[in-house]
């Protein structure tokens, strides 16, 4: 699964961010993220970390998220144009 893929899934949104973030600290991990999508392999999910997480901490924040997905709909919306 492609980054822009991912983002195209209905995903994003604080209050499913939250809901993805199970032990409420802030940021997704691996496994919070296998949990939310479950149709992904271990390899995609650690492509997809690895893309979007700009500190290299290893999981995703909602502004990670949020900026990648930002970048996808506006690249999406280009090519609407």
């Amino acid at each position: 699964m492609s980054i822009d893929d991912f983002c195209k899934t209905p995903i994003l949104s604080d209050e499913l961010f939250k809901e993805m973030d199970k032990n409420n600290d802030g940021h997704v991990s691996k496994g919070e993220l296998k949990l939310a999508r479950k149709n992904l392999s271990m390899s995609q999910i650690n492509e997809i970390i690895k893309e979007i997480d700009k500190n290299s901490d290893g999981k995703l924040s909602f502004d990670e998220l949020k900026l990648v997905c930002t970048k996808v709909a506006l690249k999406e919306e280009k090519k609407a144009n």
